[in-house]
C-alpha cells in the first residue's frame, strides 16, 4: 500500500494508485479568510474520504496561510475525477476561489 502524495502543481494531471493505497492531498489555505477547501467531486466506488486536516506552518502566530490535507482511501479499481473548490461556506455552493481536479486511474 503506497500514499499518492498530490499538490497544486498536479492539478490537471492523470495519476496511478492500486486499491488499498491512500491518497494525499496537500493545499494551501489561509482559513481566517473564511475560505477552505472542499471536497467536490468524486467516485464513491474507487475513494472513500478518510480525513482533513489544517496544519499551521511552523513558528507564525494564528490566521496565518498554511496546509489543508486531505486523504482518500482508495477502495476499488476504476476512475475518479477528484474535484476540490476553495470556498466561503456561507457563499453560493457554485462561487470558488480556486479549483483543484486531477484524475485516478486505479488498477
Amino acid at each position: 500500500m503506497a500514499v499518492i502524495e498530490l499538490a497544486g502543481t498536479d492539478a490537471g494531471q492523470v495519476r496511478s494508485a492500486g486499491s488499498g493505497d491512500t491518497v494525499l492531498v496537500r493545499l494551501a489555505e489561509t482559513p481566517a479568510s473564511g475560505y477552505r477547501w472542499e471536497i467536490d467531486g468524486y467516485e464513491p466506488a474507487v475513494l472513500v474520504p478518510s480525513g482533513s486536516e489544517f496544519r499551521p506552518p511552523t513558528g507564525t502566530g494564528m490566521g496565518g496561510r498554511g496546509t489543508r490535507e486531505l486523504r482518500f482511501a482508495v477502495v476499488g479499481p476504476g476512475r475518479s475525477l477528484l474535484r476540490l473548490a476553495l470556498r466561503r461556506y456561507w457563499e453560493e455552493p457554485l462561487t470558488s476561489a480556486e479549483r483543484f481536479e486531477v484524475t485516478l486511474v486505479v488498477t
